[in-house]
């Protein structure tokens, strides 16, 4: 038996909007777990906050700064504190309101997902992955400190790699070119020249030496056969 009826069509629509719509975003006790653990903590930043916001991309292979605003004004640095003041959780993507201590100053990290989140919430070990690499308790000075120099690396091979691109150039071919600017890496160089100048003429010396001492045998030798 075959179903007819015009409103049949309009029905199953109405089933799939509403399965889609209870579908969409993470579910309420997801964000309830969230907003108690980080919502008026005190933290230390990972990633700086240039202009109003900062987009950290969450990926499954890793996460990545957004770059787009690298011309606008830095308004938290690495390293520093910040209270998360809110968050939102939007289709694809959560938002951390955080604000200085002193409230004088805020802005948003925004953890942008690939996909729509969904109650399931499939992308939370990389979200949590991303929460880690993007704020600290900072316990101590020294993982602070680690945080800063975390950062400085990340985006120091990411630079790498751009020039490298973009110069259609190998990777050692850019670390060789910026490394040589370095003050140090030039004081070095040079004590490494006059060092092997110095070994170079102490060898040219000792050179000389052995053949003196060779034809002092020889003459030696022949006086002994006389």
């Amino acid at each position: 038996m075959r179903l007819r009826g015009p409103g049949l069509v309009p029905s199953l629509l109405g089933l799939l909007l509403i399965a889609s719509a209870a579908n969409a975003g993470v579910s309420k006790e997801m964000e309830a777990y969230y907003t108690q653990t980080y919502l008026n903590k005190a933290m230390f930043l990972k990633v700086p906050i240039r202009g109003e916001q900062q987009t950290v991309l969450v990926l499954e292979e890793g996460t990545s700064l957004d770059q787009s605003n690298l011309g606008e004004p830095l308004r938290f640095k690495v390293g520093e504190q910040v209270r998360i003041t809110g968050l939102d959780f939007k289709d694809s993507a959560i938002e951390f309101k955080v604000a200085s201590i002193d409230t004088a100053r805020k802005g948003t990290v925004i953890f942008r997902f690939r996909n729509p989140l969904r109650h399931s919430f499939a992308s939370r070990e990389s979200f949590d992955s991303a929460l880690r690499n993007s704020f600290t308790e900072g316990l101590s000075y020294q993982e602070i400190d680690s945080a800063k120099e975390q950062f400085i690396k990340d985006q120091f091979d990411e630079l790498v790699r751009q020039f490298a691109v973009t110069t259609g150039t190998s990777v050692d071919f850019v670390l060789d070119s910026v490394t040589q600017r370095n003050p140090k890496y030039r004081q070095t160089q040079g004590q490494l020249r006059e060092m092997t100048g110095r070994v170079e003429g102490l060898e040219a010396e000792l050179r000389e030496e052995r053949s003196r001492n060779a034809g002092l045998r020889k003459e030696a030798e022949k006086a002994d056969e006389g």
